[in-house]
């Protein structure tokens, strides 16, 4: 049987080369994150380390599942309002629940004996209606901040993401869904 070790090094190895639409791969600081998230069959789509010299709401990881892209595409076509929009809209909100809910399971296994102050704990929010985002709680306070604080607080954050990532890596992955509905080992 393979280690967790082993499983979060293939998916790591699958990760390294992923880039942004941009070109520009992974932020070092997160990179183990997402691949650990991805080692748990959560599809993330977008991430940041996080950067003092601009608040960025970072560290983050956003995620959604295959099909909520597509649907998203469907409604943003329409007129927003419309019974077309609204149908495409719910759509995608639903399909992406599964995504959350996995999320969820792993940050209520993270936090079940882990104590923390409450501003640093990881939440998991909507972005879009039908994308998720993991983010610290007290990120976005970022913005309000000067530079020294900032830093602060980015260093809190990132330590909190790497807690989780640690976690991650020697929790046991989810079976994952290959292309053709089987799970991958």
């Amino acid at each position: 049987m393979q280690s967790a070790i082993d499983t979060f090094s293939f998916f790591k190895a699958q990760t390294i080369h992923l880039v942004d639409k941009l070109g520009c791969p992974i932020d070092p600081k997160i990179l183990d994150v997402v691949a650990a998230l991805r080692m748990h069959g959560i599809h993330t789509i977008s991430s940041c380390e996080g950067h003092a010299d601009r608040p960025t709401g970072g560290p983050y990881v956003m995620f959604e599942s295959p099909k909520t892209r597509e649907l998203r595409e469907k409604y943003r076509s329409e007129e927003k309002g419309s019974k077309e929009y609204k149908f495409w809209h719910k759509k995608a909100v639903q399909e992406n629940m599964p995504e959350i809910k996995k999320m969820l399971l792993l940050l209520e296994g993270f936090y079940k004996d882990r104590i923390v102050a409450n501003d640093q704990h990881l939440i998991v929010r909507s972005f879009d209606s039908s994308i998720g985002e993991l983010m610290c709680q007290s990120a976005d306070i970022a913005y309000a901040l000067g530079l020294a604080d900032r830093k602060a607080l980015l260093a809190r954050n990132q330590a909190e993401m790497q807690a989780f990532e640690e976690y991650l890596k020697l929790a046991s992955p989810a079976p994952h869904e290959s292309e053709h509905g089987g799970a991958l080992l």
